[in-house]
């Protein structure tokens, strides 16, 4: 099943408020997902594989065109799509551009509108009978929306054990937790001209170590990242180690560094890596 949205619709705080965890990283900032996450929901009556993708976005810029390619090759498999609409905006030029998808699609497709704690009971009447209301926040929605979901995937037997709730590694994972406190952290173009490589990851049975680098493209961007006396790489190593010692539930030294790689975003080798692309 394939989320399907514009940049910041709600898609990823979906799939974490379907699941009950944090799998996808998430800020306000647009196109904070680059890759396809997938989340995985198990009950009694059925297993639900969610396909986080990024945001479909109309920018002509071939870094962001890749990001694209990501979310239409994730809509070539799947059995159905959930079309997230933003309730707290209004239309733009990428729903005309879902419009078309979904017109085409050759699979079912549940429609929902997202972010309902925004909206007032006139807006909620602008949309028609039957829309499901989703509140990622209050979780208002989201039972309904797993039914349905539920209802019509096909039969068959569970293609993840019971308890798994994501098929990312653990090096994925510690790099996606990083890069969303570059988010929340650093302004402007910086988040979206770095990345993140997990280095080195050593199990020491009560404590994790990593080694991680953050690239950017420029001397101006490392800057900013570093901040002064290294005020802000400490600040994102602090948020990042939070929530990395929630996921390997134990103490966790991060050794982070910043490094200059400029033009990576042209460069396949890099792009594919970040992208997931095989």
């Amino acid at each position: 099943m394939t989320l399907l949205g514009r940049p910041s619709s709600g898609k990823s705080s979906f799939v974490n408020a379907a699941i009950g965890d944090k799998i996808s990283i998430v800020s306000a900032i647009p196109q904070t997902t680059r890759r396809l996450i997938r989340g995985i929901y198990t009950d009694k009556t059925c297993q639900i594989i969610f396909q986080d993708v990024p945001g479909l976005h109309s920018s002509s810029h071939n870094w962001n065109q890749s990001i694209n390619w990501v979310t239409k090759s994730a809509l070539g498999d799947t059995d159905i799509i959930l079309r997230i609409i933003d309730g707290a905006r209004p239309k733009g030029l990428e729903e005309e551009m879902i419009d078309k998808l979904v017109s085409e699609a050759k699979v079912p497709v549940i429609t929902i509108v997202s972010k309902v704690d925004t909206m007032n009971e006139f807006e909620k009447h602008l949309y028609p009978k039957g829309t499901i209301f989703v509140s990622n926040i209050t979780k208002e929605g989201i039972k309904e929306v797993i039914t349905q979901l539920a209802s019509l995937l096909p039969e068959g037997p569970l293609l993840y054990p019971e308890d798994d709730i994501t098929d990312q590694d653990v090096y994925t994972r510690a790099s996606e937790i990083i890069r969303e406190k570059i988010f929340l952290s650093t302004y402007e173009e910086v988040p979206h001209c770095t990345y993140v490589d997990v280095d080195m990851m050593e199990d020491k049975g009560n404590l994790v170590k990593i080694l991680a680098y953050i690239y950017c493209m420029t001397e101006s961007q490392k800057k900013i990242l570093v901040g002064s006396h290294g005020a802000m790489i400490k600040e994102i190593g602090s948020l990042a180690r939070k929530d990395l010692q929630d996921l390997f539930e134990k103490k966790v030294y991060l050794d982070l560094h910043v490094k200059v790689s400029a033009g990576w975003q042209t460069r396949d080798t890099i792009t594919q890596k970040i992208l997931g692309k095989k």
